[in-house]
């Protein structure tokens, strides 16, 4: 025990002296996680949808009615209501896949005249090996919005049925790459009006998605929380956004 009092000061400076070596290794304005979690959703006390920290990012125009921290719980929930145009609240990562393959987040889609609740989530991969584009489907669900850099992408989202839960489609059916799968977890306009707890294995839902892929190589590029438009608002509540293995 003597020893290891010794060497701590040591081990502290060698510890110490990876940080900036880490550092550069990492896109700016991406977050890593070390030991395998990544909080994606904590949010600093005075949040402003107009004065967004480096790591996030907003695709499209929307403001503090639109994107609000919960009364709630302020640190830790966002309270999003959607509008004539869609837009995304993302924040940059820099993970690879299957180092924290779990996605975990709670959400509340209030209920409403909604077929797919507006608000979901979205997961932008980095295949490796390719160039990366915009994706096909979201550039669809998200006209005219300017997300970044990425190959593949998921949207996680609450369908108008139960019996949907579990479903995987692509949104591009007619087209070689598939680039943008959809993901429904939960559905049914029954089931919302309170909170639910999920979990999901990305690597699992990427290996389905993209069989000819080597998962062993993707990274995620960004986590966040897309609301589509629609005619009328729609809220949701989203906290605990997290990554982990």
């Amino acid at each position: 025990m003597r020893h290891l009092l010794y060497r701590l000061p040591l081990l502290f400076a060698l510890t110490a002296g990876l940080t900036p070596i880490l550092s550069a290794c990492t896109p700016p304005g991406a977050i890593t996680g070390p030991g395998g979690a990544m909080n994606i959703l904590s949010l600093p006390a005075g949040f402003d949808v107009n004065n967004l920290p480096d790591s996030w990012f907003l695709a499209g125009d929307a403001d503090t009615e639109q994107i609000s921290p919960s009364v709630v719980d302020p640190l830790h929930e966002l309270q999003l209501t959607s509008s004539g145009e869609g837009f995304a609240l993302i924040r940059k990562t820099d993970a690879v896949l299957l180092a924290t393959p779990y996605l975990n987040w709670r959400w509340n889609p209030k209920s409403g005249d909604w077929k797919y609740h507006p608000v979901r989530l979205l997961v932008g991969f980095n295949e490796g090996g390719t160039t990366p584009s915009k994706l096909k489907g979201l550039a669809k669900l998200f006209p005219g919005l300017s997300l970044p850099p990425h190959d593949r992408g998921l949207s996680i989202v609450w369908g108008p049925s139960a019996l949907m839960r579990g479903t995987l489609i692509h949104m591009n059916n007619q087209t070689v790459e598939r680039q943008e799968a959809y993901y429904t977890i939960r559905g049914g306009r029954e089931n919302a009006g309170r909170w639910w707890t999920e979990t999901v294995d990305l690597s699992h839902l990427y290996a389905k998605a993209w069989p000819g892929d080597d998962a062993s190589r993707a990274k995620i590029v960004f986590v966040g929380i897309g609301v589509a438009k629609s005619s009328h608002p729609q809220t949701a509540l989203v906290g605990d956004i997290r990554l982990s293995r």
